[in-house]
């Protein structure tokens, strides 16, 4: 067999420029002119072979295999396909129309269906709606991509106006927290140079007695040194002595500033479990039941003022004045703090014999007046110690308490609120007698 470059329109077998293609052998995988096309059907080993008419086409040799495969009888090798059977939805030559297809509803020649077909290339039509679609995706994609990198210099540009922000807030903070230690500066310092001034007068007045009494003693008169102990101690001299120094004493404390790691309120409810406030003194005290402590906070700057340790488990935080705070537990213990210079400081311990839940301040009275679930009761604890130094714990009568968890007084009706939770209501308690 000759061979012929693949896109060659030139006879495979005589490969003369002068006689154009007409046939296609697909056993011989051969393109022929009229002349070897004749040839082939006449000759005893290639007149079976099946040709399939190209004339004026230009084809490739893959192409043409491809083409021969679509046209080739499934059932019969060499044989080309003329019939199609609707019912069975099959393609097949004259042969097997005959053998198998005879009786079928819907048998018909390809080239009158072919004919009678309306979209003449359907399949190229949807291949080339799927072109259209991909370029469109394309452009999608092109577009993503732009708005992708948009977005990137949007969110650079957010950031940098961020930084911007951070650090003059930064700054602003820094300005406020300078004024305020200046000021907190300045009142420690007269604080400590006034107590200076009142140690070296006392110190001053110290030295004047010590010397005379030398003076005295060194006279070796026991007499005198009787009458002048007696005169002393007649003026009350030690004692106002005494006296002046530990008041002295009392107001020289340890005087220092530090800055405390500023939080906002959301932070300080995420370290640690809030279970009690209260507004006092332009400022919010918190109480923390996981850390057990007390913590200050400026409501305005949303920042730590002071932080205190307490008992553990605080149940209830309740104003007693303006100055100073009471600070119940579950543990039979009431602590009342007072607020100085923005610090909590502990002033006294209430030991009481009942535990509590919640408080509230009756403040005619000056008494608490406490909640007591665990004994089923409600008590008034009087804030002034009687003459022994012991706390004094009035109870009122027994009420069902199963439920409750906050109390409330009301001076003005004097009356007594109880919030129950069991019940689903808030219980009012008159009250009978004071004191």
């Amino acid at each position: 067999m000759a061979e012929c470059v693949e896109h060659s329109q030139l006879c495979d077998t005589c490969c003369r420029d002068d006689k154009p293609i007409i046939r296609y052998c697909k056993i011989c995988i051969q393109r022929l002119c009229k002349d070897c096309a004749g040839v082939h059907a006449r000759g005893r080993l290639t007149a079976s072979h099946s040709l399939l008419d190209i004339e004026g086409k230009s084809f490739s040799n893959k192409l043409l295999d491809y083409i021969w495969e679509s046209y080739e009888c499934p059932n019969h090798t060499g044989r080309t396909v003329e019939y199609i059977c609707k019912y069975h939805d099959d393609v097949c030559c004259s042969e097997c129309a005959i053998a198998t297809h005879t009786h079928c509803e819907g048998l018909s020649r390809l080239s009158e269906e072919c004919a009678n077909s309306r979209d003449k290339s359907s399949t190229l039509n949807a291949l080339n709606e799927f072109d259209e679609q991909t370029e469109i995706l394309l452009l999608n994609e092109e577009a993503n991509l732009k708005v992708l990198c948009k977005s990137k210099q949007n969110i650079e540009k957010e950031f940098n106006v961020i930084e911007i922000n951070f650090l003059n807030a930064i700054k602003d903070l820094k300005q406020r927290v300078m004024q305020d230690l200046s000021a907190k500066h300045k009142i420690l310092s007269d604080e400590s140079l006034l107590s200076s001034h009142n140690i070296t007068e006392l110190n001053a007045e110290l030295a004047s007695v010590e010397n005379k009494s030398h003076d005295i003693v060194d006279k070796e008169d026991p007499i005198l040194c009787y009458l002048y102990d007696r005169q002393h101690r007649r003026d009350k001299t030690l004692s106002k002595f005494r006296s002046d120094l530990s008041d002295v004493a009392d107001k020289v404390k340890h005087r220092d500033i530090k800055l405390i790691n500023i939080k906002s309120v959301e932070d300080i409810y995420a370290d640690c479990a809030v279970c009690a406030c209260v507004w006092i003194n332009e400022s919010v005290v918190l109480a923390c039941n996981v850390k057990n402590e007390l913590i200050m906070l400026d409501p305005v700057k949303q920042s730590i003022l002071h932080t205190k340790k307490c008992e553990p488990h605080p149940s209830s935080i309740v104003a007693v004045d303006k100055m100073n705070i009471a600070v119940c537990y579950d543990t039979n213990v009431v602590d009342i703090l007072k607020i100085r210079d923005q610090q909590l400081e502990h002033e006294t311990t209430i030991k009481l014999t009942l535990k509590v839940l919640a408080a509230s301040m009756d403040e005619s009275n000056s008494r608490l007046v406490c909640l007591s679930p665990s004994t089923g009761q409600i008590a008034f604890v009087p804030l002034v110690k009687s003459l022994d130094g012991t706390q004094s714990v009035v109870r009122a009568a027994h009420i069902e308490l199963d439920g409750s968890y906050d109390i409330d007084y009301d001076g003005k009706v004097n009356k007594i609120f109880v919030v129950n939770h069991g019940q689903g209501k808030v219980i009012s308690l008159m009250c009978m007698a004071k004191g």
